[in-house]
C-alpha cells in the first residue's frame, strides 16, 4: 500500500516536470514569435518610409518638369499618376523571400499646399507636401504599414546680372592658369570698371576675347542673385560643409545631382576634384589640388574675401561668381 502511494507520487512529480517543460517550451516559442513579429514590423515600417521617400522624389520631379514656372496649381495627369484624381499615386513591387509585398506612395492633392504667402513670397515659390508610403500584402491586399513624411520644396529664381563665364569683383584678381579656356557666346569675364585686367598664362585663351567692365557692379549681392538670404538658403541646403570630409563624395559614374552645397566655415578648405551639378556657395577659401579631374555643372558662388584656386584639369559648365567687395582671387 505504501509502495503504491509512493509510486503514484513519483508519477505525479514526473507529470509536473513534463508539464513545466511544455509551459517553458510554449513561452520560449511565444517569445521567439514575438521577436519575429517585431522584426517583420520593423522591416515593413522601414520599407514604408523608403516608399514615402520615393514619393517625395516623384513630387519634386513633377514640379521640375512643368513647362510653366513657377507652378501655381498641383494638377497631375494620367502621365504623372495611376490615379490623378487623388494626386500622384504609384504602386511598386517589393521583393521579399518570405512575403509577397507591394509598395504604394501617394501625394494627395487635398493635403498639398502652396504656402508662399506665409513666407511673403510670390505664388508657387514654396509648397508644403506630404508623401504617404504604404506596404501592402499582395494576397489579401492588407495594408501592413503606413509612413508619412512632410517636407517643403522651394523654387529658386536665380538672377545672374551678366551673361558671363566669370563675374568677379576685381578683374585683376582673375588668373587663368596654363592651358585654361574660357568659352562663352558673349562675355567671359565681367567686373567693375577700373579694376585692371586678367592674367592670362601660357597657352590659355578667352574665346571670344571679351571682358565687360560694369559700372554698377555693386548689384552682385547674395540676395540679388538668389532672392533670399544665406540663412534662408541654409534651410534648403542638401549639404552644410564644415570640413573637406563633409563635402559630398562623387565619381564619374556617381556624380551628385542638383545639390545645394554650402561651405559654412571661414577656415580654408581643400576639396578633392568632384563630379556633379547644382550650386556651391563658399564662405572659405577653396583649393582643388591636381589629384584628378573636375566636372561640374552649375554655379560656384564665393562670399566676400575668398579665393578659388582650381589646379586640376576638367570642365565647369556654368558660372563662377564673386560677391561684391571680394578681394580674393580666382586661379
Amino acid at each position: 500500500m505504501l509502495k503504491q502511494k509512493g509510486s503514484a507520487l513519483v508519477q505525479i512529480l514526473l507529470l509536473s516536470v513534463l508539464l513545466l517543460n511544455v509551459i517553458i517550451l510554449s513561452l520560449t516559442n511565444h517569445i521567439n514569435n514575438n521577436k519575429k513579429l517585431s522584426k517583420i514590423t520593423e522591416n515593413t515600417d522601414l520599407r514604408a518610409y523608403e516608399v514615402a521617400k520615393a514619393g517625395a522624389v516623384e513630387a519634386l520631379a513633377f514640379f521640375r518638369r512643368q513647362t510653366t514656372q513657377p507652378v501655381t496649381a498641383f494638377n497631375p495627369t494620367s502621365n504623372d499618376s495611376e490615379n490623378p484624381t487623388i494626386g500622384i499615386v504609384r504602386t511598386i513591387e517589393i521583393f521579399s523571400r518570405t512575403n509577397r509585398l507591394r509598395g504604394r506612395y501617394e501625394i494627395n492633392r487635398d493635403r498639398i499646399q502652396d504656402v508662399s504667402s506665409f513666407y511673403n513670397k510670390p505664388p508657387g515659390t514654396i509648397w508644403a507636401i506630404y508623401s504617404q508610403g504604404s506596404i501592402i500584402r499582395r494576397e489579401t491586399n492588407e495594408v501592413i504599414s503606413n509612413k508619412t513624411i512632410a517636407f517643403l520644396i522651394r523654387r529658386i529664381a536665380i538672377n545672374v546680372p551678366y551673361e558671363s563665364t566669370i563675374i568677379w569683383s576685381s578683374v585683376s584678381n582673375v588668373i587663368l592658369q596654363s592651358r585654361t579656356r574660357l568659352i562663352s557666346s558673349s562675355i567671359n569675364i565681367a567686373g567693375p570698371s577700373g579694376t585692371g585686367t586678367p592674367t592670362v598664362q601660357n597657352q590659355s585663351a578667352i574665346l571670344p576675347h571679351s571682358i565687360n567692365y560694369v559700372t554698377n557692379y555693386s548689384i552682385v549681392t547674395f540676395n540679388n542673385i538668389f532672392g533670399m538670404t544665406l540663412d534662408e538658403m541654409k534651410n534648403m541646403a542638401d549639404h552644410i560643409v564644415n570640413s573637406s570630409s563633409n563635402f559630398p563624395q562623387s565619381s564619374p559614374t556617381n556624380p551628385f545631382k542638383s545639390k545645394i552645397i554650402i561651405i559654412d566655415t571661414i577656415t580654408p578648405i581643400t576639396l578633392q576634384p568632384f563630379y556633379g551639378s547644382g550650386i556651391i556657395i563658399s564662405r572659405a577659401n577653396i583649393t582643388i589640388p591636381n589629384t584628378g579631374q573636375i566636372n561640374f555643372n552649375g554655379i560656384i558662388y564665393m562670399m566676400p574675401n575668398t579665393t578659388l584656386s582650381i589646379n586640376c584639369p576638367g570642365t565647369i559648365n556654368g558660372i563662377i561668381i564673386s560677391e561684391h567687395g571680394n578681394n580674393g582671387q580666382i586661379i
